[in-house]
């Protein structure tokens, strides 16, 4: 009885005994947690797109040829199905709702879904894409504005310093990696041959679905587009930098490319300062007072500071309206409107690009002139700006606006590369001629000389 009544006390003594006294705890530091990385993604998240790209499902024998697997979605306005075929990322750049991702993102796709901060979905169209470049611009369908990244400097990076990679690999969403900037000039070679020869080298971690996101530096400014991996290890990854970024992305959004039109003159940043250049004679320009070397301060009243900002104001625009134009010449400021008319043939090339041979004028084809003429993009060559009558080149039936793909047995693609062919075949007395033209295709002609 006694021990049944002991045995209870003994076991709540030993545990009382057990608990050691409670230590005093230290006081932690309060760092501050918003560190520049958390408030570079801050600002710049809202900019960062996932890019869905989507190919429109096609049918053979009656029978979905998709049907056992993948992801579909049915657009109830066409009626069509589509297929998801892969992930990538982008960033909104201008806030309109213009976009850069990588070209190889893209390429292909039937449409193009992007999936902004916070779930919202939007429909997107390609304005142009360069290959070369592995650069493609996107227009958003729904009406801005948008939060867009700002432009960074990729021309005065320190190796060494901090870089933030944002986007979507494997299909995490809204995902960040931070590290250093490795290397800036970095070759890149594929195959045994050079691919790239300026990348940026990151040890942020890049992997397949960040293509076409940015890369930031400390300040949240965007000075690379990534686009790579090394397969070889982990932390080498690469990025596009910036500056040819935008000189590719000025280039794809020229109004002469997009919207067959144009105001008759160029734009150039100068001394930090967008001037105009290149007046074409007896263009809409000159005919409303524009002079070269005018400084151009608003485009459509909006402000412009870059060839870019310039192009963008001009694609806001309707081909045939008038452009209203604010310039500064010589301490004065000028207001004008500029008619933006339908491009003609003979503006597509500057005249210190023609040259005349076997009676007709030619030019070396430019973007322009391509995206005019619809040429297939394996095609180039001289443009014909004018055939004389009686001429050999009209005896053939070469006109204005053929493309001079070919002669002889030798391809053609610029002025100098004709004439210089031309020089050889003259010797043997005749020469086969072929020409691309718009809606016909490729034709051919023999010339005597």
């Amino acid at each position: 009885m006694r021990r049944s009544l002991l045995r209870p006390a003994i076991l709540i003594a030993a545990t009382l005994i057990a608990v050691p006294a409670r230590a005093q705890q230290p006081d932690l530091p309060q760092l501050n947690r918003r560190t520049p990385i958390v408030l570079a993604v801050k600002n710049v998240g809202p900019a960062v797109v996932n890019i869905r790209t989507q190919d429109a499902v096609r049918r053979a024998g009656g029978r979905n040829l998709f049907q056992q697997f993948g992801r579909f979605e049915h657009d109830p306005q066409t009626g069509r199905r589509f297929a998801d075929r892969s992930l990538g990322s982008g960033v909104i750049v201008h806030e309109d709702g213009y976009l850069i991702t990588n070209e190889h993102v893209i390429a292909g796709a039937d449409r193009i879904k992007v999936r902004l901060r916070g779930g919202r979905l939007s429909t997107a169209r390609v304005l142009n894409a360069n290959r070369d470049n592995d650069v493609a611009i996107l227009k958003l369908d729904e009406e801005g504005p948008y939060p867009a990244a700002t432009f960074g400097d990729s021309n005065r990076l320190l190796v060494g310093e901090t870089t933030i990679a944002l986007g979507n690999p494997f299909g995490l969403s809204n995902s960040v990696t931070s590290g250093i900037l490795s290397a800036t000039g970095r070759s890149v070679r594929f195959q045994g041959r050079e691919v790239f020869s300026d990348f940026l080298q990151t040890s942020a971690i890049i992997n397949p679905g960040n293509s076409g996101g940015p890369l930031l530096d400390i300040n949240g400014r965007l000075i690379g587009i990534n686009v790579a991996i090394d397969n070889r290890g982990p932390g080498i990854g690469y990025a596009i930098p910036i500056h040819r970024v935008i000189e590719v992305m000025t280039t794809l959004l020229d109004p002469e490319i997009i919207l067959q039109a144009w105001v008759g003159f160029e734009s150039q940043l100068k001394n930090e300062q967008l001037l105009v250049h290149r007046v074409s004679e007896q263009g809409p320009g000159m005919k409303a007072g524009i002079k070269d070397g005018d400084r151009i301060l608003s485009v459509k009243g909006r402000d412009v500071a870059t060839p870019f900002e310039f192009n963008i104001a001009l694609l806001s625009a309707r081909p045939g309206d008038p452009v209203p134009f604010r310039v500064a010449r010589k301490g004065r400021v000028l207001t004008c409107q500029v008619p933006f008319q339908a491009l003609p043939l003979d503006a597509l090339a500057a005249p210190e690009d023609r040259t005349h041979v076997l009676g007709m004028t030619i030019a070396n084809l430019t973007p322009a002139a391509s995206a005019q003429i619809k040429i297939p993009s394996h095609l180039i060559g001289p443009l014909v700006l004018d055939v004389q009558a009686k001429s050999k080149a009209a005896a053939i039936h070469i006109q204005r606006g053929d493309v001079i793909i070919q002669v002889g047995n030798v391809a053609t693609p610029t002025v100098a590369r004709l004439t210089e062919v031309l020089r050889y075949y003259r010797r043997r007395g005749t020469v086969r001629i072929k020409v691309y033209r718009e809606n016909e295709g490729e034709m051919q002609g023999t010339i005597a000389f």
